[in-house]
């Protein structure tokens, strides 16, 4: 299926999956991750819809669906941040500014959780530019997460430069973590960064009791994965 006859027949939906304060075992927000039955892998469905030149208009729609169901059904400053997916080409999008300003007239208050992370599946070329960008952004009131650190294009110039509220570390590092000094070294380094600069790594992908035990004896406080609460519709959560 052409990604402009997904956005046209309104073929995705949004898994919320929640982030959790390991130390106090308490939610702390849900990032919305968007899925479709005409495609397995989300991930591919933004790759296609950047070959089609379509890419911002279905990040665009996703934010906003994903955040409208996520206001309607009652989500609001009790239950946290809302995260959600943006790719550094719908950021630079002139367009995007002026979505954002809707967002906000929707709902002025919730606009205050709302999390952006930064897709690392997308090379970040225009960097001064996506940097202005980000600081008008903070500005409005809203906050930033870097995805994925250690996978995709995000280096340490990133993570200085774009002052982020979230430092999210990609779930390789997580991954049999009790059994890999080397993988709870850098665990470390990047928690340590995160609490000296004002930002929260969150840990991502923690899937065996193990691992988790051994991210809260590194001082890691937020952290998401399987063993902690799988995606669901918002409707299967309580």
């Amino acid at each position: 299926m052409l990604i402009k006859d997904l956005i046209v027949e309104d073929s995705y939906y949004h898994f919320y999956q929640p982030i959790v304060n390991i130390e106090l075992n308490k939610i702390i927000g849900y990032e919305g991750l968007m899925r479709s039955a005409v495609h397995s892998n989300p991930e591919q469905i933004f790759l296609q819809a950047k070959r089609e030149k379509q890419l911002v208009e279905l990040d665009s729609r996703s934010i906003q669906k994903a955040t409208k169901a996520y206001q309607k059904a009652g989500y609001r400053i009790q239950d946290g941040c809302l995260f959600l997916n943006v790719f550094p080409t719908t950021l630079l999008d002139s367009k995007f500014p002026l979505f954002t300003k809707e967002i906000m007239l929707d709902d002025p208050q919730h606009c205050q959780h709302l999390v952006f992370e930064i897709s690392e599946l997308e090379d970040i070329r225009e960097h001064s530019q996506l940097i202005e960008r980000i600081m008008i952004l903070k500005e409005m009131g809203f906050k930033f997460a870097i995805d994925d650190v250690g996978k995709g294009y995000s280096d340490f110039q990133t993570i200085i430069e774009m002052e982020p509220d979230y430092i999210k570390v990609d779930r390789y590092f997580s991954q049999q973590l009790s059994q890999f000094p080397k993988k709870q070294s850098f665990i470390q380094l990047v928690n340590e960064y995160s609490k000296r600069n004002g930002c929260q790594l969150i840990l991502e992908g923690l899937e065996t009791v193990e691992d988790l035990e051994v991210a809260r004896q590194l001082g890691v406080e937020y952290a998401q994965g399987y063993l902690l609460g799988r995606p669901e519709p918002l409707r299967q959560i309580s």
